[in-house]
């Protein structure tokens, strides 16, 4: 049976956790939960935010379904920052698909989010220049760019894309944006099936929002990356649908939903539970269970559609845990 580590979280991640693990339980029923505890609770009872036991769970298992963290801002680093950089994950990605019943007037959309995490000016190497002014460092190295750039070009074949558009302010930027997107249309010859094509944040921004699915897969460094997983989101019918992964490439993964821990929710039992579900769905695509995979999808889908047993955010009445079984129902 396969070993997957479970990292509940922080704010609404354990009642989505509970949520996810009641679906693939009934999906596969052959999985092996390592449960260990990160975030928040962690650091109260342990003084380390990620103890050494969560990383050693996560490289033993290879993979993680894991909830929002909180970022402290103050007292030690963002835990979702610290996981990656000590598991080495340097490729996030995000999808944003189109489901019957969502509240977006976008059919047809399907959206791939693929950045590279460890550099740009999302990583936070900032400083204070006296009390009136400040710097952030915004860096980018060809040998980053080039692996983030073959890992996209090498999804999108695999999972029958087309098209890749790299977003960028090359112009403006020419030590940087310039060499992740020279670096990328270098890489891109080796893959002459795919078109791809590049654009400015400005523009794109602009085009995302009239015609969606005319786009499929983006290629970003991390700080656009990040943006336009929101606008993504947005455009499928919120950051509750969106699913996600963290890779280092050689075989570990750490599966995620796309938003927040949103403290305030805490306890209440309302948030959507979607996007973790479907990252779980990812998950069991990655241990071996394509079929497994495909039937929490389709199940989502359905549910989603009959528009009955959805949260608030969907324009429904039901709790995190009523959609949960409502989706293993449709199971």
């Amino acid at each position: 049976m396969p070993e997957v580590t479970l990292i509940p979280g922080d704010g609404v991640g354990p009642e989505l956790a509970a949520a996810t693990r009641l679906v693939l339980d009934h999906a596969a029923g052959s999985i092996v939960w390592d449960e260990v505890v990160a975030g928040e609770e962690a650091y109260r009872k342990f003084g380390a935010a990620i103890p050494p036991e969560v990383v050693a769970s996560v490289r033993r298992t290879k993979s993680a379904l894991k909830g929002p963290m909180g970022n402290p801002g103050a007292g030690y680093l963002s835990p979702n920052v610290d996981l990656r950089a000590q598991l080495g994950l340097w490729c996030n990605l995000r999808t944003a698909t189109y489901f019957e019943g969502a509240r977006s007037p976008f059919p047809g959309t399907s959206l791939v989010v693929i950045r590279d995490v460890t550099e740009d000016i999302g990583r936070g190497v900032q400083q204070m220049v006296g009390d009136d002014a400040g710097i952030a460092i915004k860096f980018i190295t060809r040998a980053s760019s080039e692996r983030v750039s073959r890992f996209a070009f090498t999804y999108a074949r695999e999972h029958k894309y087309t098209h890749v558009t790299i977003p960028h302010q090359a112009p403006s930027l020419r030590t940087t944006d310039a060499l992740f997107l020279s670096t990328a249309m270098a890489a891109a010859k080796d893959f002459p099936e795919l078109s791809v094509d590049d654009e400015a944040m400005d523009g794109l921004s602009t085009h995302l929002t009239m015609r969606p699915q005319s786009y499929q897969v983006l290629l970003c460094p991390n700080s656009y990356g990040g943006i336009l997983c929101g606008l993504c989101a947005g455009l499928v019918g919120g950051v509750g649908l969106m699913p996600g992964v963290n890779l280092d490439g050689q075989g570990i993964a750490v599966f995620e939903a796309g938003h927040g821990s949103a403290p305030k929710y805490r306890g209440l039992n309302k948030m959507n539970p979607v996007g973790m579900i479907l990252s779980g769905a990812m998950l069991l695509e990655h241990i071996g269970q394509p079929e497994a995979s495909a039937r929490v999808k389709a199940a989502v889908s359905k549910v989603i559609a009959k528009h009955e047993s959805v949260t608030y955010d969907l324009g429904g009445t039901a709790t995190t845990t009523e959609m949960a079984e409502a989706i293993v129902a449709a199971l």
